[in-house]
């Protein structure tokens, strides 16, 4: 770690904008390579090789690129961006398949953490007028004669 927090410290930092350009180009280099070796193979869709040779490319998408990004951003701060974005959507359709993306319903407004009621399930309204209480027709008398 204390190696790193001198690296920032001395000239070595200002060489981040080649830095970051070489490792772009390079990942471009290596998606072209990808390609050639596509190219240059008779995969057959199903097969062993052809699935090893997905699984490259995603690995490549997935953890490699972002890998170098985050080891720049390590290295020389967050003002050292590898363009991740980029180096992948250049790679479909032909080396990875793109990501489909699920549009969602709209989700209900909660009300509170209870799950809405169906309609048909709903209870009752209660009425406009509560009940009247019946009202005694006799009033108790208290004898005060004893």
């Amino acid at each position: 770690m204390q190696v790193f927090n001198e690296l920032r410290q001395c000239a070595l930092y200002g060489l981040r904008v080649s830095v970051v350009t070489h490792c772009y180009e390079c990942c471009m280099a290596s998606v072209n390579l990808l390609r050639s070796v596509l190219a240059s193979q008779t995969l057959r869709p199903g097969s062993a090789k052809a699935g090893e040779f997905q699984k490259l490319c995603r690995h490549f998408a997935d953890i490699l690129v972002p890998l170098v990004a985050s080891h720049l951003e390590a290295l020389f701060g967050s003002a050292a961006r590898l363009d991740t974005g980029t180096i992948v959507s250049s790679m479909v359709p032909d080396l990875i398949q793109a990501e489909v993306e699920y549009k969602l319903p709209p989700e209900a407004p909660e009300q509170g953490n209870a799950p809405a009621e169906p309609e048909a399930i709903r209870p009752a309204d209660p009425p406009l007028e509560p009940p009247r209480p019946e009202m005694p027709t006799e009033v108790p008398t208290t004898s005060s004669d004893t």
